[in-house]
């Protein structure tokens, strides 16, 4: 089941997310990550064995929802998508 984080998933998912910041050619760590968290910047969804931090992007001409980072199980993570993506699309988000 996907569900929105809070901060009592962070211990167990946070190791997700530090090894998918290791492709990013460290333009940011896990204290930036947690700090967009921490300041409600940004979202973590989660399921058993992956995460997705995602932000929302206001634009002169749209809302967007973009895909901050994702880690862990491959298969849990494309379902996660489809499930955010059918959210944001509820939500008026490009």
């Amino acid at each position: 089941m996907l569900y929105k984080g809070n901060g009592s998933d962070w211990g167990r998912v946070k190791g997700y997310l530090c090894d998918a910041l290791e492709y990013g050619d460290g333009l940011s760590d896990i204290n930036d990550v947690r700090d967009l968290l921490a300041k409600q910047e940004a979202d973590l969804w989660v399921r058993e064995k992956s995460a997705i931090v995602t932000q929302v992007v206001e634009t002169h001409k749209a809302k967007v929802l973009f895909y901050y980072l994702a880690g862990g199980n491959l298969e849990e993570i494309i379902g996660m998508t489809e499930h955010i993506k059918n959210l944001a699309k509820n939500m008026d988000y490009s």
